[in-house]
């Protein structure tokens, strides 16, 4: 179900719908609003959705840039989609709408194209009929530079797909530690030692903050030594949402002993670099995200690690049951 619908088009023709909104003519939009199974007043349909192309279209450029600023609205809000449908006849408008759409769209978007025709139906009688309208999607094509350029128009259209299906309905994260890989579907991911950890110890508990900022803020990981023998070291304690408290540095310390159990002693150093004065993690963050994105292009969204020192601290937000963990299978 829509919440809005737009119209872009010609001025001329944006003059002649606007007096279909007010009087009879509202009226009977209302009708047909409800003849398709949702009220009126569920929809925003109004003057404020009507957008006017000056005509004639002789600057192409201002008039992309007319489309992008009403497409970044509708954009710009949480979880939304579009849904373009262009008229058989829409020109140069058409055209236009499919530029601005593959810049400012995302990869749930959708661009379909009206494929019925100028002319109805025949009815026996001689009279014209509205013939059924069908619909041809267009994909929205757009490949940067640093991603793998495909092969052919099949297999570009089968990549999109997959990457607007997985940021619908994401395939698991998984992740086998005997072999150190993320696979996430058909795609195998290799990450450095220290980005598959703090990957790997995240999606251990999808949704709750790794709080960063508080454990730089009590100089927990302050040197990159142990500290001497009998002497307490402070910890930052953290309630999660069940209930549960974990405390640091001992969770990430239990963490980092089971992943890399012949380098325990290297977890002072680790802690330190990643959690010190200057810490490091917002940069090994970043670069985890950013091998993701190369690797699953638009569908990367549900797997990025979200958040900042001042976002509250880094977080998975996959569910739980879209995360697979392989252990180690120990002798």
């Amino acid at each position: 179900m829509p919440h809005e619908v737009h119209v872009i088009a010609l001025r001329s023709l944006i003059d002649q719908i606007r007096p279909l909104l007010s009087g009879d003519g509202g009226s009977r939009i209302s009708q047909l609003f409800v003849a398709a199974g949702f009220p009126r007043d569920e929809i925003l349909f109004n003057r404020r959705t009507l957008h006017a192309l000056d005509e004639p279209l002789s600057d192409l450029t201002g008039a992309v840039d007319r489309l992008l600023q009403v497409l970044r609205q509708l954009t710009a809000r949480a979880a939304s989609t579009v849904t373009a449908f262009v008229s058989h006849d829409a020109g140069a408008v058409g055209n236009i709408l499919q530029v601005a759409l593959r810049i400012a769209g995302g990869i749930e978007d959708r661009l379909m194209l009206d494929v019925t025709g100028p002319r109805g139906r025949r009815a026996s009688g001689g009279a014209s009929e509205p013939s059924d309208h069908a619909y041809l999607e267009l994909p929205l094509l757009l490949w940067h530079a640093h991603e793998p350029q495909p092969s052919s128009f099949a297999d570009a259209l089968r990549r999109t797909r997959v990457e607007r299906l997985r940021a619908v309905q994401p395939d698991p994260l998984r992740i086998e530690l005997r072999r150190r890989l993320v696979i996430v579907g058909e795609t195998t991911i290799r990450l450095p030692a220290m980005q598959l950890f703090w990957l790997y110890y995240l999606s251990t508990a999808p949704g709750e903050r790794f709080p960063l900022a508080e454990i730089v803020h009590a100089g927990v990981a302050g040197s990159a030594s142990r500290p001497p023998s009998g002497t307490r070291r402070s910890q930052v304690a953290q309630t999660l949402s069940d209930g549960r408290t974990r405390a640091f540095p001992a969770d990430l310390h239990r963490a980092f002993v089971h992943l890399f159990p012949q380098s325990a002693d290297k977890f002072e150093a680790m802690f330190h670099r990643a959690c010190g004065p200057h810490p490091g993690l917002p940069s090994t963050i970043s670069k985890i995200n950013a091998v993701l994105r190369r690797a699953l292009g638009g569908g990367a969204r549900p797997y990025l690690i979200q958040g900042g020192r001042g976002a509250g601290g880094y977080r998975i937000t996959l569910p739980a049951s879209a995360i697979q963990i392989v252990e180690v299978k120990r002798a």
